[in-house]
């Protein structure tokens, strides 16, 4: 039994020490066998200090040190103890991700115990009344409707935006929570969202504007998605008016014009599963209502015709169209952007 190697390895000092990776396990422990304290049998590498390469060395995943535990059974009606040595861990030294939550075990604030997942709101401090308010309505009906549990950030200038965006999920420089929502209330268009005076978020770093297009490097604190620390997002909700709009797409004929921010954001370094953009310019109007008692928080939403949007369309189409309004983009099995009318 691997508890009586142990004791003859750790108390009467009875086989060879060796600890040839010097990962702070013996070489006979890391081939026989280590038993966790959940009862699961593990084997790593007596000649690799980081046995799956998660940047943790096997010893400090693995306490070096068993320590008993007790063991209860019931034998003929009668309770038998009886005590077991094992290893104690916080994550496990074969696994990179040893709780499956996204998060490798070096970055993990908790690599045992599965992150919980938070959303966050974003919108300008300084911003229209109207803007603050929609984040309000969002917050209030997604905190108290869907019991998630959401931060909101009301920033200042881009940078501001920058710092906040970095560290969605991180507590104590490693991530604790996986980011479920993230919404962005902004002004904005195609390929710009626009953080009040303070700077723009732009799709990339192309220069190559067309008329009634904004071009990155207009103002001097510009940044682009890549720049903002990678992100893994379940749904980004994208409120700025026609960020997505289909007119913006790299795969149409028309030179000149690149993605939107929808697509940019798909196609960029952060792993993001939907995001959902308005073709057209949106407007949304949220109000409180009192029902027996109970606040309840109303939102209609939709989108409109514009003269820049109508400009756009034309110089694409050689026509006028109507928006199609709020779409969800993602990417289909072949890997390819694709959107979806929301119902």
């Amino acid at each position: 039994m691997l508890s009586e190697l142990y004791e003859r390895i750790y108390i009467y000092d009875q086989f060879d020490k060796t600890d040839t990776d010097g990962d702070g396990l013996y070489d006979i422990v890391e081939t026989a066998g280590i038993r966790l304290c959940n009862g699961q049998i593990i084997y790593t590498d007596p000649n690799l200090p980081d046995s799956d390469g998660d940047k943790l060395d096997d010893g400090v995943e693995i306490d070096p040190v068993p320590t008993y535990t007790d063991k209860f059974r019931l034998e003929d009606e009668i309770i038998v103890h009886s005590s077991e040595l094992v290893f104690g861990f916080s994550s496990n030294p074969e696994l990179i991700d040893t709780d499956f939550d996204g998060a490798h075990d070096d970055k993990d604030f908790t690599p045992n115990v599965i992150n919980p997942y938070i959303s966050y709101i974003f919108y300008p401090k300084a911003g229209e009344d109207f803007l603050e308010n929609e984040a309000d309505v969002r917050y209030k009906r997604m905190t108290n409707k869907d019991g998630k549990m959401v931060q909101k950030f009301a920033t200042t200038d881009i940078d501001d935006f920058e710092e906040h965006w970095n560290q969605m999920g991180i507590k104590g420089g490693k991530i604790a929570f996986q980011i479920d929502e993230v919404h962005l209330i902004y002004h904005g268009g195609p390929r710009t969202i626009s953080i009040f005076d303070g700077g723009n978020l732009c799709a990339d770093n192309s220069t190559n504007g067309i008329q009634y297009i904004y071009v990155y490097g207009d103002k001097s604190d510009d940044m682009i998605i890549n720049d903002l620390e990678q992100k893994n997002i379940n749904y980004l909700n994208l409120s700025s008016c026609n960020n997505g709009n289909i007119d913006f797409d790299s795969n149409d004929a028309y030179v000149g014009f690149d993605d939107n921010m929808a697509i940019s954001f798909l196609k960029s370094k952060h792993n993001i599963k939907r995001v959902s953009a308005w073709d057209g310019n949106a407007v949304y109007e949220g109000f409180y209502v009192n029902i027996l008692g109970a606040d309840l928080s109303i939102q209609v939403e939709f989108a409109k015709m514009s003269e820049s949007f109508t400009k756009w369309s034309r110089i694409v189409n050689g026509k006028d169209r109507r928006p199609k309004g709020k779409l969800i983009y993602y990417k289909d099995n072949t890997g390819s952007v694709v959107y979806r009318k929301v119902n």
